[in-house]
């Protein structure tokens, strides 16, 4: 037969108990006499006794595991003593020691207070078998309260994975102390990143639990005073006023995090092994949380960091083009102002009215351009300021084409319209999209004089929708589409050039989508562009 308390084995026959502290307490001399021959012979110390007195002396000097107590004493009440003994020590096995007479007192006590039942007169055997027996009830009983302070346990790890902060962290640490072990002295400490030997606290409560005084911090250990070895681990706790201390290492797989210090004075128990389990278990999870909090961290920085970076990269690219635009616009004003000034220069040297008239007419419709390269740049970059609606993709590109159905039909060109069904609404301008349409569409029929085939085709992808405007014209060539969005850029002799880069504006920067060129197989020309449901 095996039974184990605190991790020490107990193993028959009677001369081989090992490493128990035992108290017996009888005012029948033989009987103390008998227990005491059936228990010596381990490593522990069995010390037997007659009257309560001295076994509270007993109990305020040496931690006991293992208590046979009479069921009636002189001086007094059994279960008084027991009552105390058990403050000492919340792990201790209580073994009852009961004459005939006493058989229903016993019963009674065995219910709520006791592991085992020896009744007079006994053997040595029988002593050593039910001490194993009560060891083991002990053991049992201990491992269900476990289980019962768990459960609020549990209720508090249902919220750990919510936590933001380590501060919130160290607070439900501390909840979680003092729910389970019933102890308000707690110190929460968290290793420095990158430093593995310091150590800042986070948070505490009760009395002043030092990292200091704790030899191996990396390894999980208990000091009860009542047993403390080497003394000096005594000195410590009675220095800060605690009778026990437990610590737990906060760790993962791969480095410790921390460590969790709880300390109990005189109103507690001694922790014990599965008090250790428990904080152990526990901080497991703490250890979990701990990491996933500085990863969310590291995270964060990185994406700042990222974003840092594209901003930076948008601001020179803006730049560039802000030189680019302000090289075209220097030109394409340079062009009729030159005009206006050599037509002025000519009306002030003209011999005849009719020549005056000319010149004169000649700036007039030289400041008209100027007129409307000023207005096109104020509509590019300062739009209407009118509020933003929902509105329908489907039926507004399905208005775009209908206006345009008299001069598709007299160019003899074949519109295929593949609109996906049930499409979402979207968040913007419905009048700045709208002049998206017309641009492309203008463009897709002034690319086929001739005659072609126009499609047009939207698509749910997510959270955007995607729009198709293709032609089967001349094309654009290759080595001029990574400019075709430019400012004044244009192959058409009519054109100002901003008619895409009035697009590319409204569906990036106004609607934050994306606008491009797609190769086709075929001749023609084909834009595709994206924009968010939300706007």
């Amino acid at each position: 037969m095996e039974g184990y308390l605190f991790g020490y084995a107990i193993k028959g026959p009677m001369n081989q108990i090992s490493k128990l502290e035992i108290l017996i307490l009888d005012e029948d001399q033989g009987i103390t006499e008998l227990c005491t021959q059936a228990l010596n012979g381990g490593e522990g110390h069995v010390f037997g006794v007659n009257f309560p007195e001295e076994g509270l002396e007993i109990l305020r000097q040496q931690p006991i595991d293992v208590l046979l107590v009479a069921a009636r004493m002189k001086g007094m009440d059994s279960r008084q003593f027991i009552e105390i003994a058990r403050q000492r020590r919340t792990g201790l096995a209580v073994v009852l020691m009961a004459g005939l007479g006493d058989i229903e007192m016993a019963v009674n006590s065995l219910l709520d207070r006791v592991d085992g039942l020896l009744i007079k007169q006994f053997s040595e055997e029988e002593v050593v078998a039910c001490l194993q027996m009560a060891i083991q009830n002990r053991r049992q009983k201990l491992i269900s309260l476990r289980f019962q302070a768990l459960e609020p346990l549990l209720g508090i790890l249902k919220n750990i994975f919510m936590v933001q902060d380590l501060n919130a962290l160290a607070e439900l640490s501390l909840e979680a102390s003092a729910t389970v072990f019933e102890c308000e002295n707690v110190a929460v400490y968290i290793r420095q990143k990158g430093d593995p030997d310091q150590f800042e606290v986070i948070k505490t409560s009760g009395k002043p639990l030092p990292l200091s005084e704790i030899s191996k911090i990396y390894e999980p250990g208990i000091i009860n005073l009542r047993d403390s070895s080497p003394r000096v681990a005594g000195d410590v706790l009675e220095k800060y006023g605690l009778t026990s201390l437990l610590w737990s290492p906060i760790r993962d797989s791969e480095s410790h995090l921390g460590i969790v210090i709880i300390g109990r004075d005189e109103k507690g128990n001694d922790f014990d092994s599965l008090d250790l389990g428990v904080e152990n278990i526990f901080n497991g999870y703490i250890a979990a949380t701990i990491k996933s909090l500085r990863e969310q961290i590291e995270i964060k920085a990185q994406r700042e960091q990222i974003q840092e970076t594209q901003d930076t990269l948008k601001h020179i690219k803006e730049a560039g083009s802000i030189g680019r635009l302000m090289a075209n616009v220097a030109h394409e004003i340079n062009n009729p102002l030159q005009a206006v000034q050599s037509n002025l220069d000519l009306v002030v040297r003209a011999d005849t009215p009719q020549k005056r008239e000319h010149y004169l007419a000649i700036v007039k419709q030289e400041l008209s351009r100027l007129r409307r390269i000023v207005g096109d740049m104020l509509t590019f970059y300062r739009p209407d300021q009118k509020a933003k609606t929902t509105f329908s993709i489907n039926k507004l590109l399905q208005h775009v084409l209908d206006l345009y159905a008299p001069r598709i039909s007299e160019q003899n060109i074949q519109v295929h319209a593949d609109f996906y069904e049930n499409l979402p609404d979207m968040w913007g301008w419905p009048d700045r999209i709208e002049q998206v349409f017309i641009n492309l569409i203008t463009n897709a029929l002034e690319a086929m004089p001739q005659g072609g085939e126009l499609f047009t085709s939207t698509v749910l992808q997510k959270n955007q929708i995607s729009i198709m405007i293709k032609d089967t014209g001349h094309g654009i060539p290759p080595g001029i589409r990574n400019r075709i969005f430019d400012p004044f850029f244009t192959t058409k002799e009519k054109s100002r050039g901003l008619g895409l880069t009035i697009c590319d504006n409204i569906i990036t920067s106004q609607h934050q989508g994306k606008i491009e060129i797609k190769d086709t197989n075929k001749a023609g020309t084909c834009f595709i562009f994206t924009l968010p449901i939300g706007g």
